[in-house]
Formats: C-alpha cells, sequence, structure tokens
C-alpha cells in the first residue's frame, strides 16, 4: 500500500517523488523505522543504499517545519512530508530527503 505525502509546495506532485512513497507503508509503524524501510526500499529499487555521506559530516540544521539549512547555501523548504508514527519524513528539491526523530534528530539522504 502506498503512502501519499501531503505536498507543501503548490508545484509539488506525488509522482515527484519517485519510487520513495512506495517504500513506506503504515501498517509496518512499530515494527520497523522509517530509517529501516527507507534503505530497504533504496537497495531493492536503486541497487545501492541512500549516498549516507551528509551524516557523517552532519553539518545540516533542522529548522521549524522541516526546512533544511547547510552553511553557505540557502534554506530548503520541503516540498512534501508524511507523518510515519512518530517520525517526519520531509522530501526536497534536488532529491533530498530526511528523517526526523521525536527528539528532533535527524538524517539527511541525497538520493542519487
Amino acid at each position: 500500500m502506498t503512502i501519499q505525502f501531503q505536498m507543501l509546495h503548490p508545484r509539488a506532485t506525488q509522482d515527484m517523488l519517485g519510487f520513495i512513497p512506495h517504500y513506506f507503508d503504515d501498517r509496518l509503524i512499530g515494527s520497523y523505522t522509517a530509517e529501516q524501510l527507507m534503505i530497504a526500499g533504496y537497495q531493492q529499487t536503486a541497487g545501492c543504499e541512500p549516498n549516507d555521506y551528509f551524516n557523517r559530516v552532519q553539518q545540516f540544521q533542522m529548522r521549524e517545519g522541516g526546512v533544511l539549512k547547510f552553511p553557505g547555501d540557502r534554506p530548503m523548504k520541503p516540498i512534501a512530508m508524511y507523518q510515519f508514527g512518530t517520525e517526519t519524513l520531509y522530501f526536497y528539491e534536488s532529491e533530498m530527503f530526511s528523517i526526523v526523530q521525536p527528539d528532533a534528530s535527524f538524517k539527511v539522504w541525497r538520493l542519487d
């Protein structure tokens, strides 16, 4: 069952999110984390793990409303979001994706 992200940008569509919504199923909340489903789905469709470089050199700041800020870059507003149990998933332009935990910790991926 494919989830439907809430579009936050007026021109955003489900099709812009590619395979990402297919990785998640609300029936799996509590059995798997969003990160586990993201990695498993990406391995199946892309044949590799999401690029985790950004998390090794974590310089991103997560601002209110899922806005990402990287030093020297303009803030990136999410174009879509989904509440997966207690985790919040954000999708950005340039194939960026984040998962925010209830304690405000987060991971960011560039999906190549």
